[in-house]
């Protein structure tokens, strides 16, 4: 796990990198659902309905953090920010 979250400035930390998100683009073709946020969010919703696995929901919700930076790579962008 990334973060000790027996603290609220640690889940602060990880909404705070998932809202910088808000208004970075994706290709339509892929995420007709609109910005990396939204999507993430979406995907967060499906984690939460299906598993109790806290490493898991955290992984569904950070997912494409790193695309705020760069889309290509942006899966190894995300662990480095997330570091």
């Amino acid at each position: 796990m990334f973060y000790d979250l027996t603290t609220s400035s640690s889940i602060e930390i990880l909404f705070t990198i998932l809202e910088k998100c808000k208004g970075v683009e994706q290709n339509n073709k892929y995420h007709p659902e609109g910005d990396v946020f939204t999507h993430s969010v979406q995907v967060l919703n499906h984690a939460l309905r299906e598993t109790d696995d806290i490493d898991l929901i955290f992984a569904a919700m950070l997912h494409d953090v790193g695309k705020q930076i760069q889309n290509f790579n942006h899966d190894k962008i995300a662990v480095q920010m997330l570091e």
